[in-house]
């Protein structure tokens, strides 16, 4: 007979930590892959879902006022990482959550959502090719940021949240497509990763989690972790481009494309 497990617990965690936590975890494999082991695809591809859950939470976020410390973190990011191997645009994806926040507090004031939806996916569409080269995930990491905030306001009908959401996993799909030179089967991983987490972003609810005892020491440092991860981004990053470029991966070039 087997003893039944521990009840879970009440902690502060909730599904926002959770889910931030599932992106920070795919974006240090990404970086990881992408900075120190080049032959490494596979964490490439389970890194394709960090920016779309990223970005869905700041558009899912009930406010969209600009911090002060992030505009410092985009900034520290700005100045050292071209000299770090990294060419200066695209700007981080520090500057594009910047714009998205600004984005989408004037679509929230003129509710544009709800009265051109059409438009706004339209011009996402259009101005992916322009937004690329100057902004990391640009108009498509936006565009996952317009999908958090209509599943947050609850316009998630077929001609409001459901388009923004398609638009926005086609241009997702489409960006990875071309810039990853995966093998088929990757870019099948890759695809089926994006369209599997969709379901989760359309019906996600920012509620309490109740964990296990066994598992709750590791509530505080997800917390923690979900709270610092503009720092987070910044500082493992430039440890990574640094050490690529200790050990050969990448060499000293001050650039700007």
């Amino acid at each position: 007979m087997t003893e039944a497990s521990p009840p879970p617990t009440a902690t502060g965690l909730n599904t926002h930590h959770v889910l931030k936590l599932v992106a920070i975890v795919a974006m240090t494999l990404d970086h990881i892959g992408g900075a120190l082991l080049p032959d490494h695809d596979w964490l490439r591809v389970i890194g394709r879902l960090a920016i779309p859950i990223f970005f869905f939470l700041v558009g899912h976020a009930l406010h969209y006022r600009i911090k002060a410390d992030l505009v410092l973190w985009m900034v520290v990011m700005l100045l050292l990482s071209p000299l770090l191997g990294r060419a200066f645009f695209p700007a981080n994806i520090l500057a594009t959550i910047l714009c998205s926040q600004l984005l989408l507090r004037y679509i929230e004031k003129h509710q544009l959502l709800a009265r051109d939806p059409w438009m706004l996916c339209i011009g996402a569409c259009m101005l992916i090719f322009v937004t690329a080269p100057i902004l990391e995930a640009g108009t498509m990491g936006m565009m996952f940021a317009l999908m958090g905030y209509a599943v947050r306001s609850g316009q998630m009908g077929w001609r409001t949240g459901k388009l923004v959401s398609f638009v926005a996993l086609g241009l997702c799909i489409g960006v990875q497509l071309v810039i990853f030179d995966f093998t088929v089967l990757q870019h099948a991983a890759m695809v089926a990763l994006l369209v599997a987490l969709m379901p989760v972003l359309m019906r996600f609810r920012h509620c309490p989690v109740r964990v296990p005892r066994p598992l709750a020491v590791f509530v505080r440092p997800t917390i923690w972790l979900s709270r610092v991860s503009a720092q987070y981004y910044v500082v493992h990053r430039l440890l990574l481009q640094a050490l690529a470029m200790a050990l050969g991966f990448k060499t000293f070039t001050l650039r700007w494309f």
